[in-house]
């Protein structure tokens, strides 16, 4: 009997040791996959979607969703290999049109808007860029556009020309859609 007690006992420690271990490797990934970046623990409250396709959220925005074409300045921009991309961050000032072309390159998400747009706007373009950190560009306009707003990527573009309260869905879907696409991808 004290053998079989003996046995069990082992028996319940072992696993006891194994669910511990399975617990402080499954901490020690959630922190590595964390990269240090404060930016990433913080929570960023999204307003909900009212649109699900992305088609017609820009139409019911104003806006133009269409191929980013060859004489668009950041398709010409993305042309031209020369110069760092810039990383992926909420800027306050304009960013050179090459860094953003290299940016496109990498398959990042470029959001441009002019200076007049509400600061509660940009505030929400703010928000989206935290919520995906690693895959966009927000940065207000440093060249004259037709567009108060342009989100772009490697291949598409969505031009809106005033920025209005359904601006923001199409924003929203074009960044899911495109995030990570590459030229030629």
């Amino acid at each position: 009997m004290q053998q079989g007690a003996r046995t069990a006992g082992a028996v319940a420690a072992y696993a006891l040791a194994w669910v511990c271990a399975g617990a402080l490797v499954a901490g020690a990934l959630t922190l590595a996959l964390r990269h240090g970046d404060d930016r990433t623990a913080k929570t960023v409250a999204l307003p909900p979607v009212r649109e699900l396709a992305l088609p017609s959220a820009a139409r019911h925005a104003g806006c133009e969703l269409r191929g980013l074409h060859a004489d668009d300045q950041l398709a010409v921009a993305m042309g031209r290999r020369r110069g760092a991309a810039a990383a992926p961050d909420a800027y306050e000032s304009p960013v050179h049109a090459e860094a953003l072309g290299g940016a496109l390159r990498r398959g990042l998400i470029v959001i441009e808007y002019r200076g007049d747009a509400a600061p509660e706007f940009v505030h929400q373009l703010d928000d989206l860029q935290r919520a995906q950190p690693r895959g966009t560009i927000v940065a207000p306009a440093g060249r004259a556009s037709s567009y108060a707003l342009v989100a772009a990527s490697s291949r598409r573009l969505l031009g809106c020309r005033s920025i209005g309260p359904r601006t923001f869905d199409a924003v929203r879907l074009f960044q899911g859609r495109y995030v990570g696409v590459r030229p030629g991808g």
